[in-house]
C-alpha cells in the first residue's frame, strides 16, 4: 500500500466585481451651474440610461436635433459619462450601460466643454441609483501547483465546484 501526501496551501482569493443595471431611466434632466464672479459654468443635459448585453461595456448615442447642444460639447458629455463609470453607487466599476443624449441647453457666455463634462458625470451618478442595479463577478482563475496524486478526487473536487 502506497501513501501519497499532498501539501496544500490555502490562500484567500479576491474576485473583482462590476456593477451593472437591469432597469432604465428615461428623460433624466441634469443641470450643472456654477457662478463665481466672472464667467461661470452652465450645462443642461437630458439623458436616457439603459442596460446593454453582458460584455458590451459602454455605448453613447447622440440624438440631439436642431443643434441645442453644439457638436463640440457632445464628446465632453460622453467623456464625463465614461469617467463616472470608474466607481458606481456600490463602489465598483460600472459596465454594460448605454447612455442616450436626447436634449440639452447652453448659455451664450457660461457654457463650455468643461461644464458639459461635469454635467455628464452628474447625469450618470444621478441616474444609476434609480436603475435596478446589481453586481456581476468577473471570472476568476483557480491556479493549482503541485504534484498530481495517484487519486484524482481532490483535483476533481476543486474543478467541479461552481464559479471556477
Amino acid at each position: 500500500m502506497s501513501l501519497s501526501f499532498i501539501e496544500i496551501k490555502e490562500e484567500k482569493i479576491s474576485f473583482a466585481f462590476n456593477e451593472t443595471i437591469q432597469g432604465h431611466v428615461s428623460d433624466h434632466i441634469t443641470t450643472h451651474k456654477k457662478q463665481s464672479g466672472g464667467a461661470g459654468q452652465y450645462a443642461r443635459v437630458v439623458v436616457d440610461v439603459k442596460p446593454l448585453p453582458r460584455g458590451e461595456y459602454f455605448k453613447f448615442e447622440d440624438k440631439i436635433v436642431g443643434g441645442v447642444i453644439p457638436k463640440t460639447y457632445i464628446p465632453s458629455v460622453e467623456k464625463g459619462c465614461k469617467e463616472s463609470m470608474q466607481k458606481g453607487p456600490l463602489g465598483f466599476p460600472v459596465t454594460d450601460i448605454q447612455v442616450t443624449l436626447k436634449d440639452g441647453k447652453t448659455h451664450d457666455v457660461d457654457s463650455n466643454s468643461n461644464s458639459f463634462h461635469i454635467a455628464g458625470i452628474k447625469a450618470q451618478r444621478e441616474t444609476l441609483p434609480d436603475c435596478k442595479r446589481g453586481c456581476v463577478r468577473q471570472k476568476g482563475a483557480l491556479k493549482t501547483l503541485g504534484v498530481l496524486p495517484l487519486k484524482r478526487e481532490p483535483l476533481s473536487e476543486a474543478i467541479s465546484r461552481k464559479n471556477f
